[in-house]
């Protein structure tokens, strides 16, 4: 996974520039996919998480809220990649959903804020042995 999705998605974009006519069609079918892609790998974090359950409290790890930022971003991103390809005729609505993409990105980053002030090494400190 750490190569092979890189490297496919890089094939992808490449693939997907020669067949759209370059660069300046925006956005294409890539944001789509990788927002898909995004929010498929959070959930099966979660999955993971929940199925191993060797943290009694997943909020104080780094990655939960990592995850849960992006698993909200790429929501958001999707939703505005919809947007911008089939809703386009009402602008007002468009501008809509452009503003809670916005909001899905300040909350990006107020998650990674939360995740950079978590320390994993306290929790071990304070667990009972049970």
């Amino acid at each position: 996974m750490r190569w092979l999705l890189p490297l496919a998605f890089l094939i992808l974009v490449i693939l997907n520039i020669i067949s759209e006519g370059g660069l300046e069609v925006f956005p294409s079918k890539i944001v789509g996919l990788y927002s898909i892609a995004g929010i498929i790998l959070s959930v099966g974090y979660f999955l993971y998480l929940l199925r191993t359950l060797t943290d009694y409290y997943i909020e104080r790890k780094p990655m939960f809220w990592v995850s849960s930022g992006l698993l909200i971003y790429f929501a958001g991103n999707f939703l505005l990649w919809i947007g911008l390809n089939f809703i386009t005729y009402d602008r007002d609505f468009f501008y809509s959903i452009y503003r809670i993409n916005s909001i899905v990105t300040v909350l990006l980053y107020v998650f990674f804020t939360i995740a950079i002030f978590l320390n994993p090494h306290d929790e071990n400190k304070h667990r009972s042995p049970n």
